[in-house]
Order: structure tokens, then sequence, then C-alpha cells
């Protein structure tokens, strides 16, 4: 019985990460992106406000 459960949770396991991965994977590219983009612009105000 517990060997059918185990079974059962590997499947579950397998599917929820390959449609995470298929799911997360464009999303977590935006958001990085967006991240960097984020990061550069506040490097980009520090480094002009110091020159000031």
């Amino acid at each position: 019985m517990r060997k059918i459960i185990r079974e059962i949770m590997v499947l579950l396991w397998k599917v929820l990460r390959l449609f995470l991965w298929k799911w997360l994977r464009p999303r977590l590219g935006k958001i990085v992106m967006g991240v960097f983009v984020f990061v550069g612009l506040i490097v980009l105000a520090f480094v002009v406000l110091s020159r000031l």
C-alpha cells in the first residue's frame, strides 16, 4: 500500500515539476530581465547622482 502511495507521489512530483518548468520558465525569464533592468537603472542613477 505504501509503495503505491509513493509511486503516485513520485508521478505527481514529475508532472508538477514538468508543469512548473514549462509554465514558470518564460515568466522567470521576464522577472529576471525586469530585475536586471531595475538594478541597472538604480546603479545608473547612483553614478549620475554621485558625480553631481
